[in-house]
């Protein structure tokens, strides 16, 4: 595609993501009108780049729409790119009932907005040269927030519609792009949300998102400028391009896609230590236990005994979990006391780790829920194994519902508390032990952090 000597159209043009587009539409050889609810923000707009039309309109309302149609109709005929950028995002909080859609609605502004301009723009746009329209849709869109629903779901519901309309409109030669942005900072999107957010962590934005690659609103806009250059009809970038390719992958049919999934989830799977307060629902803690209850078992040590996996789920607070803690440390005590080999340097790390418990105590289980697993012991004795599947399994599913997981190791010693025997209902002895704290992690989890083992491959065939 042209991207020079066009007629643009950018919807929410005065800020952000959109007056960068702006800037490069106009920095690109382009006529570029922008429409915007705030006059004063398309005043200045207008003194950075004179050679801007600019039109108060809120895409939101059906009224201004149709008289912005109507404006560009009689002034700039030659329009041939509609850039659909208008939006809003907010944190919403459905458990406050009517009081959550007080405000800015975002159903109007982010959906029915640009799927009216669609239908209103068509007749214009129809078999004109280098005709397009633009929805700028949302990382969001793969990555959905529980702190802004509404917005996520108005972004996921474009996704869809701009994948469809592009079939619809292509005899018209109109093409339809989909630009995905990825998590931006220099723009005015959902301020009172990201101010709350900045007083929950109080680090710089720099050391916050130090792990992830953050575009400018310019470094993107040139993104866009590029891909449609190049035809491509749906792009992200950074973040946003890695899941859309993702979910591209998903919908791809053949054995690769599970070997593309399951080798992704094995490469970003990492231990989370900080939990948020947020409780997960029981159903996705029901899900991650079905795929521990579905690993392999040591079947000559239990064969013949259909009760000899169990799962006991604790929630955070509960008198009980106070008691394993407590319990841990005698048990931890207790083993310490009867080691008389302390010079190996292989127990080292070990040894460490051991006297810093009975010294200092255990870390606090934080996560929302603490999911123990037994299983019965057999001869031979495969318990263990067992048990290191099972965490695996929910380890994994985990992962890919985005949640958290914490292996807490320490419960496979209280195979002889008191406590743990009257909360499962298990003879002492009988049962191996391990455990797992799952929630939703406190930071964006992102690719296991891990060094390299310095290893070979022998093949001996």
């Amino acid at each position: 595609m042209n991207i020079t000597g066009n007629t643009v159209l950018i919807t929410g043009g005065a800020t952000g993501i959109g007056f960068a587009l702006a800037e490069a539409f106009h920095q690109a050889g382009n006529q570029v009108i922008i429409c915007g609810r705030r006059k004063a923000r398309l005043d200045e707009a207008k003194k950075k780049i004179p050679e801007l039309q600019t039109f108060v309109c809120d895409v939101g309302c059906d009224s201004q729409r149709r008289l912005l149609v109507d404006r560009i109709k009689e002034n700039h005929p030659n329009l041939n790119i509609l850039i659909n950028n208008a939006g809003v995002q907010r944190d919403l909080d459905f458990t406050q009932g009517a009081a959550a859609l007080e405000g800015s609605n975002e159903l109007h502004i982010n959906l029915e907005g640009p799927v009216a301009l669609t239908a209103l723009f068509v007749p214009l746009l129809s078999n004109r040269p280098n005709a397009a329209i633009v929805y700028v849709t949302s990382g969001m869109v793969f990555r959905p927030s529980a702190r802004m629903p509404l917005y996520s779901a108005t972004k996921a519901a474009m996704h869809s519609f701009s994948s469809l309309i592009r079939e619809q409109l292509e005899p018209l030669n109109i093409r339809v792009f989909e630009a995905i942005p990825p998590l931006i900072l220099d723009t005015e999107l959902n301020p009172e949300g990201r101010a709350r957010a900045r007083t929950e962590d109080g680090r710089p934005d720099h050391v916050r998102f130090a792990h992830l690659d953050i575009p400018t609103s310019a470094e993107y806009a040139a993104s866009v400028l590029e891909n449609m250059a190049k035809d491509i009809p749906s792009f992200g970038y950074g973040m946003s391009e890695k899941a859309r390719q993702q979910a591209e992958s998903m919908r791809a049919p053949g054995p690769e896609l599970n070997n593309e999934v399951i080798d992704h989830l094995i490469t970003t799977r990492c231990s989370v230590r900080a939990f948020k307060e947020t409780v997960p629902h029981r159903d996705l803690i029901a899900q991650i236990i079905e795929a521990g209850r579905q690993a392999p078992y040591a079947g000559l040590a239990n064969r013949d005994t259909g009760d000899f996996r169990k799962f006991f789920v604790l929630a955070k607070g509960q008198a009980v979990i106070e008691q394993l803690r407590a319990d841990v440390v005698a048990a931890i005590g207790k083993k310490l006391a009867q080691i008389t080999d302390r010079k190996d340097p292989r127990m080292q790390n070990m040894l460490k780790a051991m006297h810093m418990i009975t010294e200092q105590g255990l870390p606090p289980w934080q996560a929302p829920w603490l999911v123990i697993v037994a299983e019965r012991k057999g001869y031979p004795a495969r318990e263990v194994q067992s048990l290191a599947c099972v965490i695996e399994n929910m380890w994994l599913k985990a992962t890919a519902l985005h949640l958290g997981l914490q292996i807490v190791s320490a419960v496979g010693d209280l195979e002889e508390s008191a406590a743990l025997a009257d909360l499962t209902g298990l003879s002492p002895r009988e049962y191996a032990f391990e455990a797992c704290q799952i929630g939703w992690p406190a930071t964006e989890t992102r690719s296991a952090v891990r060094p390299e083992p310095i290893s070979s491959v022998h093949w001996l065939v």
